[in-house]
């Protein structure tokens, strides 16, 4: 089957992206870009070489670009397939950066939650993203 490595910024915000594409056709390793910890990256990645790449839009842009740059730069000993072209990243507005996401999930308010999965926002939405990214590749085109 194929397999997406997807990178973003919170574990528990991947598991719960991982969840909701649970039904999906494709397999999915999960990576925080946070800390960027490259050997448990190669670690999972060199056995089971992952057909795409998704990142999402939750890391610091600052951390982002290190790790497109290194991912660029040493795809083949990560064994992924040639960066930047099989890798698709998110962009989301302004109303979805984490500054604005993160203190409505961390308050917990039920109401204000279910108003980013109705709207998709955030990591909420990310799913949808990886849904897309996976139609892109699929149908033969790349990111050039």
């Amino acid at each position: 089957g194929m397999l997406v490595l997807m990178i973003g910024r919170k574990p528990e915000n991947l598991q719960m992206i991982a969840d909701s594409l649970a039904e999906e056709d494709f397999d999915m390793i999960l990576w925080s870009g946070l800390t960027e910890d490259y050997d448990q990256l190669r670690d999972v990645c060199r056995p089971q070489k992952p057909d795409m790449i998704c990142v999402g839009d939750g890391l610091p842009p600052e951390i982002r670009s290190r790790i497109l740059a290194k991912l660029s730069a040493e795809y083949e000993e990560f064994n992924l397939p040639e960066v930047p072209k099989y890798a698709f990243v998110r962009n989301v507005g302004p109303d979805e950066k984490p500054e604005v996401i993160g203190p409505i999930m961390a308050s917990g308010d039920a109401a204000q939650i279910q108003a980013l999965k109705d709207k998709k926002l955030g990591p909420f939405g990310t799913p949808y993203f990886v849904i897309e990214a996976v139609k892109t590749f699929r149908s033969g085109q790349t990111k050039e």
